[in-house]
């Protein structure tokens, strides 16, 4: 067989149905691989002859990426822990009247600044009243609770 026969990898252009080497990401390893779609002469989809997968055509292994975020960095307000909301939940807490403290009942019409006892939450201090709904502080969180029913 003469040289004029053979061909060399580097002068057989890329072709639909041809085989070429390629990045598979399935297998992770540069494989056999049959090419599936192409750009003009550019390969962009090939097909594992190894796990049968379709996926872009990679060349090499990719290199891994670094986390960063595209968006611009903003100093973000500290939130403030759940001890020291509680501190404060206390504290305001303190200030009421207890005593004058109301049974939760979704019949009741609280007004901001009440305080309501709770079955499950304990005392709770009513922060906003709208549309049917109370906005209130317990010692383990605000909870919207149904109100004028």
């Amino acid at each position: 067989m003469s040289s004029l026969h053979r061909l060399r990898k580097e002068d057989v252009k890329p072709a639909v149905g041809r085989d070429i080497d390629a990045w598979c990401t399935r297998c992770k390893g540069e494989l056999g691989h049959t090419i599936s779609a192409m750009v003009g002469a550019e390969v962009v989809q090939v097909r594992c002859n190894t796990c049968g997968g379709t996926h872009r055509y990679r060349t090499a292994e990719p290199t891994p990426r670094k986390a960063t975020s595209t968006r611009r960095k903003t100093r973000a307000k500290a939130k403030p822990s759940v001890d020291k909301l509680k501190k404060i939940f206390l504290k305001r807490l303190a200030e009421k009247d207890t005593s004058a403290a109301q049974d939760y009942s979704p019949r009741l019409n609280p007004k901001r600044g009440d305080v309501l006892r709770h079955t499950r939450f304990g005392l709770g201090i009513v922060e906003r009243v709208a549309e049917g709904k109370a906005a209130v502080t317990f010692e383990v969180g605000e909870k919207l609770l149904v109100v004028g029913r």
